[in-house]
């Protein structure tokens, strides 16, 4: 494979990434507003430790770590913005 090609295969990648990351991003209101109704707390610890199990299967061996590193990431901007849209409804969490 060419750069071109290599370029048009991660352009195609990111394409599909922000429609996923936008989803995911949506599940997040209705999370905040369900942890808000019920005062949860916005971290939630016992999916972050089962994350791992989710997601490496299938994933090779020397891209794990990076993969932790984007859920990591992922559960950081989620908490984010839920404890953005959480203060908007009901003050400071």
């Amino acid at each position: 494979m060419d750069i071109e090609e290599a370029g048009k295969l991660v352009n195609d990648a990111d394409a599909r990434l922000v429609p996923l990351f936008m989803r995911r991003t949506k599940a997040s209101e209705s999370i905040a507003a369900y942890k808000g109704n019920h005062n949860m707390p916005t971290r939630d610890i016992k999916r972050k430790q089962e994350f791992p199990d989710r997601v490496s299967p299938g994933v090779e061996e020397s891209l794990k770590p990076y993969v932790r590193e984007l859920y990591a990431t992922l559960f950081s901007l989620s908490r984010r913005y839920q404890d953005a849209l959480r203060s908007e409804t009901s003050g400071p969490v």
